[in-house]
């Protein structure tokens, strides 16, 4: 198949015309680590998030005249989403080359092939400038001078650090707790089984998450085989329930987990990340500041906040790291 070449203004027309599309691939491919949170969209800036605690209102034998003040407590916590952008000098022969490789493949397996256009290298491009926010998620760091995924905003693992510095997150509130021997493949089901008495009743209620890294579910189900030989547990051992929690506690393996200092266990209306998708103050456009290359631009808003950390929604493990063989790194 012969080289393609598409002229400056097939890409910036691209952009143009595609921009609410373009726009959405980053945010998609977030989904493998967003799907057990809540993704909330038209956020620029700062809004007051909470979860509404009413007291005082209480239902009771009639008693003429009988009256009572409400109470409504929101306790409410800022969920800001950081203005981004990537800057991405790209050879669009060598782009569209890539889409031509790929289109061949799909030709030898059978699959019909087409013509890649100026949208789908852009697409191309889109699709990888979110690709470390599995991390940014939980470890981000806000740094406005930074130059990564990882300096737009706070991720929930430092919100975290900085409710405990607070004392928001704390033993004595009820939403928080730190283990004082690492998890391994012996003791996981052990520990994490244990995780669940912990909680506020409430919260054991809900159908909840348990966020933690791959290492530590791999652990879980390997703890799990062996602490259940013999016993068929839905014809295979990968569990995704915690045993002991009814059902309501599921595994949620985050590839951002790896090497976190924390486990989190919340409903996934809880974990906020905040992105715009709605205003013309994101944008996507295509430049020729130099002969041969072009300027992929993309303007976006990106932020990530717990509604609440009350103990009826949230709960946070610190994990006791190791170096030792054969025992789970946090």
């Amino acid at each position: 198949m012969g080289k393609l070449k598409y002229n400056t203004e097939d890409y910036q027309n691209a952009a143009i015309t595609a921009e609410k599309e373009l726009l959405k691939i980053p945010v998609i491919t977030l989904r493998q680590s967003t799907k057990h949170m809540t993704v909330r969209r038209g956020i620029r800036g700062t809004v007051l998030v909470g979860a509404e605690d009413v007291s005082g209102a209480e239902m009771a034998p009639y008693v003429k005249n009988r009256k009572s003040d409400v109470n409504l407590d929101l306790n409410l916590r800022p969920l800001t989403t950081y203005f981004s952008s990537v800057n991405a000098d790209f050879d669009p022969n060598e782009a569209m080359n890539t889409l031509l490789d790929h289109q061949a493949n799909k030709a030898m397996d059978g699959e019909l092939a087409s013509t890649p256009t100026a949208k789908e290298v852009l697409a191309l491009i889109a699709k990888g400038v979110l690709r470390n926010a599995p991390f940014a998620v939980w470890r981000g760091v806000r740094n406005p001078k930074g130059n990564t995924t990882m300096d737009i905003a706070d991720g929930f693992d430092t919100i975290t650090k900085k409710d405990i510095e607070s004392g928001e997150v704390s033993i004595e509130n009820g939403n928080y707790f730190e283990l004082d021997e690492p998890i391994t493949k012996e003791n996981a089901y052990e520990v994490i089984t244990g995780l669940v008495s912990l909680l506020d009743d409430t919260l054991r209620e809900k159908k909840c998450y348990l966020y933690c890294s791959k290492a530590i579910s791999d652990a879980y189900n390997t703890s799990y085989k062996n602490n259940s030989k013999g016993i068929a547990y839905n014809g295979k051992f990968e569990q995704t329930v915690v045993e002991g929690s009814n059902g309501n506690l599921i595994i949620c393996p985050q590839t951002g987990k790896r090497d976190s200092e924390f486990m989190h266990i919340s409903v996934a209306e809880n974990l906020l990340v905040g992105v715009d998708q709605e205003s013309d103050e994101e944008n996507v456009r295509v430049k020729d500041y130099q002969p041969d290359t072009l300027t992929f631009m993309m303007r976006m808003f990106l932020g990530f906040q717990f509604r609440t950390v009350h103990k009826t929604f949230f709960f946070a493990v610190k994990l006791k790291s190791t170096s030792h063989d054969g025992e789970v790194e946090p």
